[in-house]
């Protein structure tokens, strides 16, 4: 009985899922550079990156591997190419600590751009938000403090 349970919340989650999902690509995830594409020179990597290192207040790769699930190597590419763009910079640690420690620190440009798609984000989901009914919106919002609390508490 349980298993039962279980595999239909987990269809619904990822149904829940694929809808969002659904909803980013068309609402979010197009302003980013995929191909030439998009009205920001940032991929959606490393637009994922900054978020990251913000929520981290700022970190190391080592950091970003973890929450993010990614390889080092495949971060080290990413990381330069945004230092060279100017959205992060490195630092080392000063002192006695291990010289081979990287920091990465969000930039000016890093936090301006941030910046920009939260503004766009906000109108996105202001416009969705205003097309539902009431009672759907005091689901959604219900929903969403429901969700943030779940995950924040198993971080």
């Amino acid at each position: 009985m349980q298993n039962e349970k279980n595999l239909e919340l987990c269809n619904k989650f990822l149904t829940f899922l694929f809808h969002l999902k659904c909803w980013m690509n068309a609402n979010y995830m197009k302003k980013f550079n995929i191909n030439g594409k998009g009205d920001f020179e940032l991929t959606e990597r490393q637009f994922e990156i900054l978020i990251t290192l913000k929520f981290l207040n700022n970190g190391t790769i080592s950091d970003l591997e973890e929450k993010l699930h990614v390889t080092s190597s495949s971060l080290s590419t990413t990381i330069s190419k945004m230092v060279k763009l100017g959205y992060i910079k490195r630092s080392y640690p000063k002192g006695h600590e291990d010289r081979r420690k990287t920091y990465l620190n969000i930039t000016d440009k890093g936090i301006n751009i941030i910046g920009d798609v939260h503004k766009r984000l906000i109108h996105a989901i202001d416009y969705f938000y205003e097309t539902l009914k009431d009672d759907q919106k005091r689901f959604f919002s219900d929903g969403i403090d429901k969700l943030v609390k779940i995950f924040e508490d198993n971080d």
